[in-house]
């Protein structure tokens, strides 16, 4: 009997970049926001958020990644500026841009989002809404100062931080613990 396997696609950050957003994150929780921080060694850029796999689909999983990257070389990006979704009125979720060759990521992530979309008895529908590259620093919890907030992220808006290289792409899985996420890689994958 398969069991079902909680998966996103995703690409993993260099320790320089993930002590640089931690310095954000808590530069931000200096404010006193009522902020649930992610782990900054859960901090990633979710390309494809798949939900519950047929663990007998995880192969598939992974040869349709590793079909999609196949034309792509390494993707050049750098974290730029915080933001907030859906709005600084009532912000729910924290996070960091990006910037740099955002079209060719855009492009790659479409392609491995089709090429997913075609597995036979994998539930997965690309996603009509458009995709917006970024790292989630953490969720507001109750009601915020929108004006305190705003000038809080707006010290660190123009200011590129370290590097992203997207040069290898993951196949992650995500076990949900009272404490948080825990997630394990399954496959990775190298772009030419």
């Amino acid at each position: 009997m398969s069991e079902m396997v909680r998966t996103f696609v995703a690409v993993d950050l260099s320790k320089p970049l993930r002590e640089a957003l931690v310095k954000i994150q808590n530069s931000l929780s200096g404010e006193g926001f009522r902020i649930r921080w992610v782990k900054p060694e859960n901090i990633h850029l979710t390309l494809v958020f798949l939900g519950d796999v047929h663990s007998g689909l995880l192969n598939g999983v992974h040869l349709a990644i590793v079909e999609a990257v196949r034309p792509y070389s390494p993707i050049n990006l750098s974290a730029m500026g915080v933001g907030v979704f859906p709005g600084i009125k009532r912000p729910r979720v924290i996070w960091v841009g990006l910037s740099g060759a955002l079209e060719r990521l855009y492009q790659l992530r479409a392609s491995v989002a089709h090429s997913l979309a075609r597995i036979e008895g994998l539930a997965y529908e690309v996603e009509k809404r458009p995709f917006r590259a970024h790292l989630t620093l953490g969720r507001v919890k109750g009601r915020i100062d929108s004006r305190k907030l705003a000038r809080a992220i707006g010290r660190f808006q123009g200011i590129p931080s370290e590097p992203l290289t997207v040069d290898v792409i993951h196949v992650f899985k995500s076990d949900l613990q009272p404490g948080g996420a825990s997630y394990t890689k399954l496959h990775s994958i190298r772009l030419a």
